[in-house]
C-alpha cells in the first residue's frame, strides 16, 4: 500500500494541528521516521499499512514514506516478546512473499507481519499479535490453548469466506471469542471447556470467583488482570469476585488461564 504524495499534502495542510502533533508523534515500528497524528478525512477511503484494513478514525502518518496507519497500529512497538512465541523476540516486518499465519492460519498476503528473529518460517498476522492475550491450560487437551478475541478473527473472513472456526466439541462455528490450539488447528468455545464455574478457595483471593463468558467494568479502554497486571481483552472470559472491589474501587478481575495456574 502506497498513499499518493498528492494525498498526503492534503492530509498536512488541512488535517494537521501542528502544535498538538510535534508533542504526540511516534515513531513508525518499521523504520527511524516520526510519525504525525492526523483526523481522517471523512471523504477519502485509505487503508492501513499494517493491518490493511480501512480506516474510519485518528490516524498517524509518515509524509517520508507516504504511508497511513490505524492509531493503534502506529503505535504497535518494533519489536516485542509474545506469548504464543515466548522463546524469541518478534519483529515488525512488511510481509514480502505469501505464507501462513502460525496462529490463526489464515495467510498472510498483504502488509505487515510479526515475524521470529531467529526462526525463520515463523510469523504471525498484525492483528493476531495484537488480540492473542491469554493462555490456557484445560484437561480436556494436551497443549496450551490460546485467547483468540473476536475483532481479530471476524477480520480475515471477510478474505476467505468459505473458512470458518469450528468448535472441536460441539461442532458449531466460534462466532464470538474463543480457545484455539494451534498446534493442533483446533477451536473451543470457552462453555465448551471444562471450567470451573466457581473457584472457591485460592491462595490469591480470599472470596470465591465466578466464571464469566466477558467482562468489561466500565468504558476506560483499558483492563487489567489482577494477578498478572498484564492487559485483559474484556471480551473474553474471565473469573472476578463478586464480593469486594480493590483498594482502588474497582472490581477484581482475573485471566482464566491466571487463576486457575495461581489455584494449583
Amino acid at each position: 500500500f502506497q498513499l499518493d504524495l498528492k494525498c498526503a499534502s492534503s492530509l498536512t495542510s488541512h488535517q494537521l494541528h501542528t502544535s498538538e502533533n510535534k508533542k504526540n508523534t511516534v515513531v513508525c515500528p518499521i523504520h527511524d521516521h516520526k510519525l504525525t497524528p492526523i483526523s481522517y478525512p471523512s471523504n477519502r477511503e485509505f487503508a492501513c499499512r499494517a493491518c490493511t484494513f480501512p480506516i474510519s478514525d485518528t490516524a498517524y502518518g509518515c509524509f517520508y514514506c507516504h504511508i497511513i496507519f490505524h492509531k493503534r497500529c502506529g503505535e504497535m512497538p518494533k519489536t516485542r516478546q509474545h506469548i504464543y512465541h515466548p522463546q524469541h523476540s518478534l519483529v515488525a516486518k512488511n510481509i514480502t512473499f505469501p505464507s501462513r499465519c502460525k496462529a490463526c492460519n489464515y495467510y498472510l498476503l498483504f502488509g505487515m507481519e510479526y515475524a521470529c528473529s531467529e526462526c525463520t518460517t515463523f510469523a504471525i498476522h498484525w492483528s493476531c499479535a495484537e488480540y492473542i492475550t491469554s493462555t490456557l491450560k484445560s484437561s480436556c487437551h494436551d497443549h496450551v490453548l490460546f485467547s483468540f478475541a473476536k475483532e481479530a478473527f471476524l477480520k480475515f473472513l471477510s478474505r476467505e469466506p468459505e473458512r470458518y472456526f469450528e468448535c472441536k466439541v460441539c461442532g458449531k462455528e466460534c462466532s464470538s471469542s474463543f480457545y484455539r490450539c494451534v498446534e493442533c488447528d483446533m477451536n473451543f468455545h470457552l462453555g465448551c471447556i471444562p471450567l470451573p464455574k466457581k473457584v472457591i478457595k485460592h491462595k490469591w483471593h480470599s472470596h470465591p470467583l465466578t466464571l464469566v463468558d466477558s467482562m468489561r467494568e466500565d468504558d476506560s479502554g483499558e483492563y487489567y488482570c489482577e494477578i498478572c497486571c498484564e492487559a485483559r481483552n474484556p471480551n473474553h472470559g474471565a473469573y472476578y469476585c463478586e464480593e469486594c472491589k480493590d483498594q482502588h474501587g474497582a472490581l477484581v478481575i482475573a485471566h482464566i488461564g491466571c487463576t486457575l495456574e495461581e489455584e494449583n
